[in-house]
Order: C-alpha cells, then structure tokens, then sequence
C-alpha cells in the first residue's frame, strides 16, 4: 500500500527488497521479545534469508497466495495488460 500511495513522489522498490523490509521488521520483533524471555548471555540472532525461483515456473499463473492491493476491476486489467501482472479477485480484507 505504501508502494502505491507514493508511487508518484518515489520510485518503486522490488519486492525482494519490501520483503527483506518485513523479514527484518518481523525478525527485529521476534529477537526483541526474545531478549527480555532470555538471560542476558544468550544471544540472539536475526536472519534475513534470499530464496531463488524459476521466473518461468508455471506456478507462478496460478498463485495461491496473491499480494498487494486490491484493485477495481478496470484498474485490475490495465495493470495486468500494462505489467504483465497475473491478478486474482480474492476479495477484501
């Protein structure tokens, strides 16, 4: 959501990199609740990981777990026609 709202005053990121954000978010939550459960000496150690795909995987046209915002129908279309996106209607929310 935040890629769309400012995409006119900002460039896009990858989503390898919004991911990274949130893996690192996520991980940064997980190791602080750690530490305040665990003695001081035990340490903790947050890992961002990389996984690599076949961009021509045909699971990639039939995802199961659709990301990103939901769109009008109209919209829905141009943006699948203009990026080459693969969109689903799972609803909102």
């Amino acid at each position: 959501i935040q890629q769309e709202n400012a995409a006119d005053v900002v460039a896009a990121q990858p989503l390898h990199s919004v991911v990274a954000m949130t893996q690192g978010q996520l991980g940064s939550m997980v190791a602080l609740s750690l530490q305040e459960l665990l003695p001081a000496s035990t340490p903790v150690v947050v890992v961002v990981s990389h996984v690599r795909v076949d961009r021509d995987d045909p699971a990639f046209q039939h995802p199961t777990k659709p990301i990103g915002p939901h769109y009008d129908e109209a919209t829905a279309r141009r943006l699948a026609d203009e990026r080459g996106w693969v969109v689903a209607d799972v609803g909102q929310g």
